[in-house]
């Protein structure tokens, strides 16, 4: 009986289909928005009929501004109705000439009379900080996290699982939070009906919309979490590697991170406030199941000159300097001459880049190339920029080594008025890598660390 339930159904269903189809003249409708014809829709509507989402009723207006913009229809199918309190829903599957597929919905009353064309959806702006900070809220991040890393260009890339593909974050302290790359996302979980505004530390950027994506990196594991997709096709033709996005602040920002480009170590430690003790167990290996306190370092933290230790290498303070935090940027001074100059820590830059309206400050102290080369972000800036060696710039009481810098005009620390970072320029990867260094955002200071022999 199941078995002639199944093969009969059609057969009735099918009549009927066609049947509310010409009925309410679906044919019509359809060929009135390929050919933008707003009299005829206008003809065909209720008297309270709206499009889409717009929170208004439709008008000729209205219309005339929607129907110019929606694509034309190849082929359609109607696929199912729904009755409700005298009201009738028409699901429709489009293919559109552009090939792009979808699924309008026309709603009509008992009088044929349309009074929802489910053509449209606005974008609602989200505020993607506080999305993505609730889907971390849920995640029991370890006390220390150990991962090995790739160097491509200088800059740091994280192995990690996006859904179930394997690749990489690029770890990027000038993000304001992890950011997916488009081409990872699929369209199912990708979510257009959201757009954000992003400030990144080398200006703003716009994106696709919104996703919730299973991740795993190291010992840290994220059932769901909420991040701006974003495309980064100019970036994935300069590297052999499939890149998720950038792995940005709100990630990170319970966490001391700390970098070993020599070893192309990172380790996160939660070191809490001032004065607490910290210990984690083992080495640290990057492919094993998380115990809850990690599994990654030897850490003493509270007192002076504690050692820091990373899969049993030992590391010794050489210098502690403050920091400041403005929006999501760890800020640092630097001393020329025992003038202190602030600028923004960016492990997403792989070169230090100053403002030239400093160069004349610290002339004395650059060591310029003949060359000069374009600079580009994430926010699309590009500009040229005069290139050379920083020298005699002092962290603390410690003298660094020379560090490759570019002077550019391009505008660092996006904002505006106070929105704007105070800041000369950004210290980039050969600031970072001249030691291990730590950025602690809970304590705010910057440790750079020497191993002990």
């Amino acid at each position: 009986m199941l078995w002639l339930m199944a093969f009969v159904l059609p057969t009735f269903f099918a009549p009927t289909v066609q049947a509310q189809s010409e009925r309410f003249e679906i044919a019509g409708i359809i060929k009135a928005l390929n050919d933008k014809d707003d009299n005829y829709l206008m003809q065909r509507k209720a008297d309270s009929a709206r499009i889409g989402d717009l929170p208004y009723m439709a008008d000729q207006a209205i219309l005339k501004a929607v129907l110019e913009k929606y694509g034309a229809i190849q082929s359609y199918q109607l696929t199912g109705i729904d009755s409700l309190h005298g009201f009738y829903k028409l699901n429709v599957a489009v293919v559109y000439e552009s090939g792009r597929t979808g699924k309008p919905a026309f709603v009509f009353n008992k009088n044929g009379k349309w009074v929802h064309l489910d053509i449209l959806r606005t974008r609602k702006e989200i505020d993607p900080v506080k999305a993505q900070q609730q889907s971390l809220s849920k995640v029991a991040f370890p006390d220390t996290v150990y991962t090995k890393f790739v160097l491509n260009g200088g800059l740091i890339y994280i192995p990690a699982r996006l859904g179930d593909v394997d690749g990489y974050f690029m770890l990027d302290s000038g993000a304001p939070m992890v950011i997916f790359n488009k081409t990872y996302v699929p369209d199912s979980k990708l979510d257009a009906t959201h757009y954000t505004t992003m400030q990144g530390i080398g200006g703003g950027f716009g994106n696709s919309g919104m996703a919730k994506m299973p991740l795993r990196l190291s010992d840290i594991r994220i059932d769901s979490l909420e991040a701006p997709v974003a495309e980064m096709q100019d970036y994935e033709a300069l590297l052999p590697m499939k890149v998720f996005g950038l792995l940005g602040y709100e990630f990170f920002k319970n966490y001391a991170l700390v970098l070993n480009y020599q070893n192309e170590e990172l380790v996160l430690i939660k070191r809490g406030k001032e004065g607490a003790e910290l210990t984690g167990a083992g080495k640290g290996r990057s492919d094993v199941k998380s115990t809850g306190k990690g599994n990654s370092a030897l850490v003493s933290t509270g007192k002076e000159n504690s050692i820091l230790t990373i899969a049993s290498r030992k590391y010794t303070p050489l210098v502690e300097i403050p920091l400041t935090l403005q929006r999501h940027i760890a800020i640092v001074s630097l001393s020329f001459e025992g003038k202190p100059i602030p600028f923004g820590l960016d492990c997403g830059a792989n070169a230090n880049l100053f403002k030239t309206t400093l160069l004349p400050a610290i002339a004395a102290h650059f060591d310029p190339e003949k060359e000069e080369v374009s600079v580009s972000g994430m926010g699309h800036q590009t500009g040229k920029a005069n290139i050379g060696y920083i020298m005699n710039a002092y962290a603390g009481n410690q003298k660094l080594d020379d560090m490759y810098t570019a002077f550019s005009d391009q505008k660092i620390g996006a904002g505006n008025g106070e929105d704007a970072l105070k800041i000369e320029g950004l210290l980039g990867t050969p600031f970072l890598n001249l030691y291990v260094t730590e950025i602690d955002y809970i304590n705010q200071k910057v440790i750079l660390y020497k191993p002990i022999p």
